[in-house]
């Protein structure tokens, strides 16, 4: 009875995960991106409908395949290879490039990858995004095109403007706003913005200077870039901000352009709405920065909460990186399998989260492997503090029917007076762990100091030179015989390697 439980559990947790799975593949279809998944050996193992149909092929046809088969061997080589393997090593990317392909002739896309971790907290894929910006810049062609024609012909502005997919203004030389398009009337009308006009008549400098709010920094940033173009101090100006309702998140691209070659010519802003691009990159940034088992940060994501913490809150002496792994945990996941060994990671997570307390940070950094960075404080003493993490593992815990008991390893170094950098910190905490001397017993703490580096170090050293002496055959073989000293009798020899 209980395996037919477990069993209908799993066929309902694959079920919601299927069903989670249909809802991404539907919001990836449904956008006008083009989205693949490349991994580590620069094959696909997944590609939008949108993707495949760029190569005239479908998804089916795509996945498996070598990039270098449908991107084509040297554009792969110079172009692909490189980004993805920096992608895949942990470093997001962003280039753009011409292509041309036979139904579609020459096209400017926009590519960005991003790194997608996997269970062990190791990036193995790569997330592309394929953006076709070729309207875009054809479109901030024609805007440089055509700015001296709508400095020509006011009469005609209105026309011109509506008809552009965008939230439209155009600016006199002071930053008055002379003419709005009809999309930027819908969205005032939308918005319930309280003037019939829409802001013309308005200075949008002052507009940009009165924002007040949770966003106004930005508005004050699209101020000073918009005044700067205004002046003839530079030529174009852009800016992406939020511009949340209570109803839904939203962003745009604000651009703004000179209707002339030199100052007092006037200027066009277009605000362009790029939501569906923001809200797919905060998923690939969460899977990025996330670990999908327990929702942790991942080391990436630890790494960068870390510095900014202390970026934010300055430097705490007292204050102490923890870092510990479960002991045993592959003896659990061979007795009740790799399911309950996930849960139990999960539980584990939780656990954690709760004892360091809200202002502390937990990670997840490897299979069974955990970190948490413990602020000072002025209630508790740091041996207090470890204590506390110690005693969360007096207590069994508690995965389907099973209590199991788990143990760990610790290690973890004080900030102390030295400051140093975020990744300076994990290396540090991860050899104090790796020089536990707590073994599969668990329960051991091993604070970092200098010997442990310079142990390690001189290791390193010990084992280059013997690799060295062994490829350059600098060892000799000698033999020393050992004799019975009552008759001078050879019963034995030694053999030295020198």
């Amino acid at each position: 009875m209980t395996r037919l439980t477990t069993t209908e559990r799993d066929m309902s947790g694959r079920e919601e995960l299927d069903g989670s799975i249909r809802q991404y593949e539907q919001l990836i279809e449904s956008s006008s991106d083009l989205f693949s998944i490349i991994d580590a050996n620069h094959r696909y193992t997944f590609c939008s409908q949108a993707y495949a149909a760029l190569y005239e092929r479908c998804p089916d046809d795509v996945v498996g395949r070598h990039v270098g088969e449908l991107v084509g061997a040297d554009f792969f080589e110079t172009h692909r290879r490189p980004y993805i393997d920096r992608c895949i090593a942990g470093e997001p990317q962003r280039i753009e490039v011409d292509r041309s392909y036979e139904h579609l002739g020459v096209r400017r896309l926009l590519i960005r990858s991003y790194p997608i971790p996997s269970p062990d907290g190791r990036t193995v894929r790569a997330a592309s995004v394929l953006t076709d910006i070729t309207d875009l810049r054809d479109a901030e062609r024609e805007m440089r095109v055509s700015r001296d024609h709508l400095a020509q012909a006011l009469q005609t502005r209105q026309q011109l403007i509506n008809a552009l997919p965008a939230h439209i203004a155009l600016l006199g030389p002071d930053g008055t706003i002379i003419e709005v398009s009809g999309q930027w009337r819908h969205f005032g009308i939308e918005n319930a913005y309280g003037d019939p006009d829409m802001g013309v008549g308005q200075n949008y400098l002052s507009i940009c200077e009165g924002a007040t709010g949770e966003f106004s920094e930005g508005a004050a940033e699209a101020g000073c870039g918009l005044a700067a173009v205004l002046a003839g101090v530079r030529e174009t100006f852009s800016i992406e901000y939020p511009c949340h309702s209570p109803d839904e998140a939203r962003w745009f691209r604000m651009m703004a352009n000179r209707l002339g070659d030199c100052a007092g010519a006037g200027v066009v802003v277009m605000h362009v709405d790029i939501t569906e691009r923001k809200l797919a990159e905060q998923e690939l940034n969460r899977l990025a920065y996330r670990d999908p088992l327990t929702g942790l940060r991942s080391r990436n994501g630890f790494v960068q909460a870390l510095g900014d913490r202390l970026w934010q809150r300055g430097w705490q002496p007292n204050a102490m990186v923890i870092m510990f792994d479960i002991c045993r945990h592959r003896d659990i996941n061979d007795s009740y399998g790799y399911t309950v060994g996930d849960q139990l990671l999960q539980a584990m997570g939780e656990r954690m989260g709760d004892v360091a307390g809200e202002d502390a940070l937990v990670g997840r950094v490897g299979g069974d492997e955990f970190v948490i960075f413990v602020p000072e404080s002025d209630e508790t003493t740091p041996s207090q503090q470890r204590d506390r993490i110690a005693q969360a593992f007096e207590t069994p815990f508690a995965v389907d029917d099973l209590r199991i008991e788990a143990s760990a390893r610790f290690g973890y170094t004080l900030l102390g007076d030295e400051r140093r950098t975020n990744e300076k910190l994990i290396r540090e905490v991860e050899l104090a762990l790796f020089d536990s001397a707590g073994g599969e017993d668990g329960d051991d703490w091993r604070a970092y100091s200098t010997a442990i580096d310079h142990d390690i170090r001189q290791r390193l050293a010990i084992t280059r030179e013997l690799r060295e002496a062994l490829a350059e055959d600098q060892f000799q073989l000698h033999f020393q015989p050992k004799v019975r000293l009552k008759n001078g009798e050879v019963v034995a020899s030694e053999a030295l390697l020198r």
